[in-house]
């Protein structure tokens, strides 16, 4: 397995990863006048070799003392301020720690909670001129007094820079004097903490504990040919990858395991089964749906002399797992598969066809070549019309309602997107429900046509939209899909698996 040179995007982020930091001296920066930020000998910040565990829902508390230096060094014991204190990478959830007075140029024993920190993280401590005071104070704080206090012909925040914000006591700007911690060394996150997995709540976590925010994945990668656990594409598409953390290390899996990583384009030479050794991207949560946006990547190519493909068997959803949104939240950009087997059986929706939706005896009643419910067709619903609004509530239902005809797959929908209704049942329990599908990958996959006829297997990644029909399982290609139901589905080491004609001797940095 061959490496590269890292690109400066990658050495970019290579900052936050263990190892890779330096050690040095952090406490200010510039000539001028600065803080020092100082933590106690005695603190556990973790080592290179040692990193601190991530944090997401309990916060780690750091001891400081903080002080204001004049430009020749020496404490400026006439400052009296508040400074802003924050780390970086991660969050200060305290309010009221981050705001910190100085008295006689000193703040001793403040502490300092940490959450979401990662990698080679500092606390900050700026003078920002901001000095919080109550909103409900008479008289009000100046920033929202309606009054020109320091007499540069600005009123209040936001108008006058000098305002932090409206609870902002002084209209006057800080000298943005900074002063910088020693190194805390953390972990670097896994998949399932970008995705929104609460070790304090599991299964109602459906999004990113590090939203807007640039991060590294801890892909399990640890130099070399070794691995504490891997980190597989399981899928590329044209608009990026999904990668899916297969936990093998970890005696109960967490779930939350698989992320899309969206590149505006394929990822060039990228395959499914190839080993991600790094993963970084700005994550965020795009309609509900967690995304790596901007993903740089390092991969280990999959040579089949080498190893297995690794690409883990999609997990089969019963008709309760598809009723349950946060079961499908842990299992959002894996591999998952619906199949006719057992009491459980699959079809798509008998009612799907390009025709307008007829209104019969003053209700819409789609047929089965009848479900349009776009009757000016532009392209999409609206719901505020009185016509096209009630259609799409019968096919598709509401927040408070499920739709009228669970047997439509409202056909607009599947013109403009790919996606169509599957129905599952399970006969015995008698419960039935229905889960998006989208085969616009599979060359030669017609719903339409194959309206109302039973499915062997459906497999994909879920992806979710709060917009829309919410979970959408999507196909890979021809392979996840089989219509007979006494035919079984391919292995996940086969299907939509293609091996490259030849390694290529330069490895697959971005």
């Amino acid at each position: 397995m061959n490496r590269s040179l890292f690109p400066l995007s990658m050495l970019a982020l290579a900052g936050f990863a263990p190892g890779f930091g330096c050690q040095g001296d952090f406490s200010h920066q510039g000539q001028g006048k600065h803080l020092i930020v100082t933590i106690p000998a005695t603190a556990d910040v973790g080592s290179p070799t040692r990193q601190l565990a991530v944090s997401v829902s309990q916060a780690r508390s750091f001891p400081m003392r903080i002080e204001a230096h004049l430009p020749d060094g020496t404490l400026d014991t006439s400052y009296g301020g508040f400074v802003r204190v924050s780390v970086h990478p991660g969050t200060v959830p305290d309010l009221n720690a981050r705001n910190v007075q100085l008295k006689a140029g000193v703040a001793d024993h403040v502490t300092v909670p940490v959450i979401g920190a990662f990698g080679d993280a500092h606390i900050w401590a700026e003078d920002l001129g901001y000095e919080p005071a109550d909103p409900s104070r008479v008289p009000p704080p100046q920033c929202s007094d309606g009054i020109d206090n320091n007499g540069n012909g600005l009123i209040d925040y936001p108008a006058d820079p000098g305002c932090y914000a409206a609870i902002d006591d002084s209209e006057d700007g800080g000298s943005y004097s900074t002063g910088i911690s020693e190194t805390l060394f953390f972990e670097l996150p896994r998949v399932s903490y970008v995705r929104g997995y609460d070790p304090q709540d599991n299964g109602n976590g459906n999004a990113t504990f590090f939203p807007n925010e640039q991060v590294q994945v801890d892909t399990g990668w640890r130099g070399g040919t070794t691995y504490a656990f891997s980190t597989i594409v399981i899928r590329v598409s044209s608009t990026g990858f999904y990668a899916q953390d297969l936990q093998e290390d970890l005696a109960m899996p967490t779930g939350y395991g698989g992320v899309y990583a969206y590149n505006f384009s394929t990822p060039p030479l990228m395959r499914v089964c190839d080993r991600l050794q790094m993963l970084g991207g700005t994550s965020s949560d795009f309609y509900g749906f967690t995304e790596l946006n901007y993903p740089t990547w390092q991969l280990e190519y999959w040579d089949p002399p080498q190893r297995p493909c690794m690409v883990p068997e999609p997990t089969l959803l019963t008709v309760a797992d598809l009723q349950s949104p946060n079961r499908l939240w842990q299992l959002e950009a894996t591999l998952v598969r619906v199949r006719t087997t057992g009491t459980m059986s699959v079809h798509i929706a008998q009612h799907f066809g390009p025709k307008d939706v007829p209104l019969v005896n003053g209700a819409y009643t789609p047929g089965p070549d009848a479900s349009n419910c776009d009757f000016d067709h532009n392209g999409k619903i609206n719901y505020n019309d009185p016509q096209e609004g009630p259609c799409g509530d019968a096919c598709n239902g509401t927040s408070a309602a499920a739709p009228t005809d669970p047997e439509c797959s409202e056909y607009s929908a599947f013109a403009s997107q790919g996606d169509f209704q599957l129905i599952a049942t399970d006969s015995a329990t008698t419960a039935h429900t229905r889960i998006q599908g989208n085969g616009s990958a599979a060359n030669g996959f017609d719903p339409v046509n194959g309206r109302g006829m039973p499915v062997g297997s459906f497999a994909g990644t879920v992806s979710y939209f709060s917009g829309g029909q919410q979970f959408t399982i999507e196909a890979r290609c021809q392979d996840d899909i089989v219509m007979d139901p006494s035919a079984p589905p391919l292995p996940s080491d086969v299907a939509c698996v293609h091996e490259r004609t030849s390694l290529d001797p330069t490895p697959n940095s971005q």
